[in-house]
């Protein structure tokens, strides 16, 4: 009777054990994304409210802003005006983010204010 016990139990530590494993596994497959912004703004008093509702939909999307507008240093190409770079759980957050109607309806008002913008997504590699 004691060896079914020690061997149910076996199996039950077993089974936990790999439950474990499989989570570990799978919460390093999400990898972070980071997207970058080049903007061209011609009018900042007209671009500063569609500004604001960016900075408001990345922080309800739980993005991180790493750079907004600091000093560039060209290293090789031409300069962009502004960047913007945020960084997100993963590339599926960032792409919600940028499929959002209100993101999308800030990027069309924005053209008012703005003579061209680049957007991209990286994901970040794995370790």
């Amino acid at each position: 009777m004691r060896i079914q016990y020690t061997v149910a139990l076996s199996m039950l530590a077993g089974i936990a054990l790999g439950a474990v494993a499989v989570q570990g596994l799978h919460a390093q497959s999400t990898l972070a994304a980071f997207s970058v912004s080049e903007i061209e703004i011609t009018d900042q008093a007209g671009y500063a409210p569609i500004s604001a509702i960016l900075q408001t939909e990345n922080k309800k999307a739980d993005a991180k802003t790493l750079v907004r507008a600091g000093r560039i240093e060209v290293v090789e190409g031409t300069a962009p005006k502004r960047v913007v770079m945020n960084q997100w759980k993963s590339m599926d957050d960032a792409k919600k983010f940028y499929s959002s109607p209100v993101v999308k309806k800030a990027f069309e008002d924005r053209k008012k204010f703005t003579t061209g913008s680049r957007i991209f997504i990286v994901e970040a590699l794995p370790n």
